[in-house]
């Protein structure tokens, strides 16, 4: 380590609040043991196009965490990226749903309108 962050980090070591090392051990727990558990114990159990999801959301929720507990400010950037990124995540979680509902009636309609047999012969 060299002689300017040796010095840095012996000043912050002194300047430590008990909330900074309580956030420290939040981080280092929560963020990081409880995470890596929940994250492979979600990956064994659901399948993995959905917990490739995951790493979607956690932007969105960090960012609601942020503001509801330490009181953050939300500005209009992140409004519009939050908006995209759900829009992205309904996309995929109802496409198919969406895609046979428009298949099942107005494809279906379609198909019911056309006359049956060949569409060269003529009923007679």
């Amino acid at each position: 380590m060299s002689v300017p962050a040796a010095y840095i980090s012996i000043i912050l070591i002194w300047s430590t609040t008990p909330l900074t090392i309580a956030a420290i051990v939040y981080l280092g727990i929560i963020g990081s043991v409880l995470g890596f558990a929940l994250y492979y114990y979600v990956l064994k159990h659901v399948d993995t196009t959905r917990v490739a999801l995951i790493t979607v959301i956690t932007p969105v929720i960090a960012l609601l965490l942020g503001h509801l507990l330490n009181g953050e400010a939300i500005q209009v950037e992140a409004l519009i990226g939050t908006a995209a990124i759900l829009s992205g995540l309904l996309l995929f979680e109802y496409w198919q749903k969406a895609g046979k509902w428009v298949r099942d009636t107005l494809i279906g309609q379609t198909a019911r309108c056309r006359p049956s047999g060949n569409p060269g012969e003529r009923g007679g």
